[in-house]
Parts: structure tokens; C-alpha cells; sequence
């Protein structure tokens, strides 16, 4: 297994160079995931950073930082939010795969969302931690 955090920066370049501004965190993630050839479960893995087989919220808005999106932390807690099927807050992987898969529904955008590496948040651009 690579190092962790390796597969995030490989798919970081992807991400920041795919599809156009107006595409979905999952969509963008989806395209980079495909166009990368890494294995959802890879990623899943990767993002648990504690090995509890389901990914918090903290560990979520990290994982978007290490994969250079610029954020406001609404619209992050957004998509994590449109990701967590049972409202349990946690992320377990068969909700993510769904998720990754589009069969999640999309969040709404708030003030300040979710860009790609390089590009302008629609919000104040402020960047908010990623714990």
C-alpha cells in the first residue's frame, strides 16, 4: 500500500486540472479517481485515518484539504453531509461508494464553495482548517 496521504496527492493534479469549475466534488473526484485508476476502497482507507472503518467529519475536511480544494467549511460539511446517508456522522465505505458513484444526492451550495486547486472560491476566499 503507498504511504498514506500518496494517493490524495497524486489524485490532487487531476482534480485541479479536471473537468470545469461547475462540477461536483463527487463528479471531480469520481473523474480523478477514474482517470488515476485508484480503487475507491484505496482512498476510503486512506482518508480513516484512524483505521475505525468509517471517516469523520474531521477526518473529511482534511482529506478536501489534502486534495486542494479551497473551501468554506459549510460547504464541505455540506457535501460530507449529502455523503452520510443514515445521518450517523460518520462516512462508512459503502455509504462513500454510493456516494463517489452519484447515487448520493448533491448538497446545496452555499456562500463560499467548494473550488478546484487554483480557481476562485464564489465566497469571501477564506480558507477554513482543515480540522
Amino acid at each position: 500500500m503507498p504511504a498514506k496521504g500518496a494517493l490524495s496527492q497524486s489524485l490532487k493534479q487531476s482534480i485541479s486540472s479536471s473537468l470545469d469549475e461547475s462540477a461536483s466534488v463527487q463528479e471531480k473526484l469520481r473523474h480523478a479517481l477514474k482517470q488515476n485508476a485508484v480503487k475507491i476502497m484505496d482512498l476510503f482507507v486512506e482518508w480513516d485515518e484512524d483505521g475505525d472503518r468509517q471517516v469523520s467529519k474531521i477526518e473529511f475536511r482534511r482529506a478536501m484539504a489534502a486534495l486542494g480544494f479551497t473551501h468554506s467549511r459549510p460547504h464541505v460539511d455540506a457535501v460530507f453531509d449529502s455523503l452520510d446517508e443514515d445521518k450517523s456522522g460518520y462516512i462508512d465505505f459503502k455509504e462513500f461508494n454510493r456516494g463517489l458513484k452519484g447515487k448520493a444526492s448533491p448538497p446545496a451550495s452555499p456562500r463560499g464553495g467548494i473550488t478546484a486547486p487554483g480557481s476562485q472560491s464564489a465566497g469571501d476566499g477564506a480558507h477554513a482548517d482543515a480540522a
